[in-house]
């Protein structure tokens, strides 16, 4: 069964007792939860896939975490895509591991949560990823790295050489740049400067 099948066939009223549940601190986010349902409803996924052991098209329902000592256990979806690209996302077969023990209610609630960890529609996804160069991060490591180079530029970067591009990108003035970094990097203490001078 693919995802978009096992929501069709549950229905979000079943799925929305669970979701209040799972998201107790979010129950006024439910009305975009079921925006993001009517619309996943509505769409065509990607297309059949041709073959079923292709692991790249399946969502995986499973236990995550418990590696560490002390670090609880929870049940998590894990979509072809990562809820990037719905189309993709719905027309992944449902894989359930065998120690996971749930109702198609349960699972469909999981991969709704997973479907719109992004944003609850696709519009939203292209919005939040804006501030990527013109794509979509390929993994969390690319989305860390964003975050460096985000505080880098922040933190050691004077404001008047600071400037974004129309799609979020950062930019450095490089004509008063190294003017500027001359005079931040020249600054001495009083011991320093009387060190020089002797």
């Amino acid at each position: 069964m693919t995802l978009k099948e096992l929501f069709l066939k549950v229905g979000f009223d079943s799925i929305r007792p669970h979701l209040e549940r799972f998201e107790p601190e979010h129950l006024d986010s439910i009305y975009a939860f079921r925006e993001a349902y009517d619309l996943s409803c509505r769409m065509e996924p990607a297309g059949i896939m041709e073959s079923i052991e292709d692991e790249e098209n399946k969502v995986h329902v499973s236990w995550h975490g418990g590696e560490i000592e002390g670090e609880e256990k929870w049940i998590g979806a894990s979509l072809p895509s990562g809820g990037t690209d719905w189309k993709e996302d719905l027309a992944g077969e449902i894989v359930v591991d065998d120690d996971v023990h749930l109702s198609d209610e349960e699972i469909a609630m999981y991969c709704l949560w997973e479907l719109t960890y992004w944003g609850f529609s696709p519009a939203e996804i292209e919005k939040s990823f804006k501030r990527f160069k013109r794509h979509k991060p390929a993994g969390p490591y690319e989305i860390a790295l964003d975050k460096l180079e985000e505080s880098i530029w922040r933190h050691q970067t004077p404001r008047r050489l600071r400037s974004r591009g129309p799609n979020g990108e950062r930019y450095i003035d490089a004509g008063d740049a190294k003017a500027c970094f001359k005079r931040v990097y020249a600054r001495k203490n009083r011991s320093k400067r009387k060190r020089d001078y002797r």
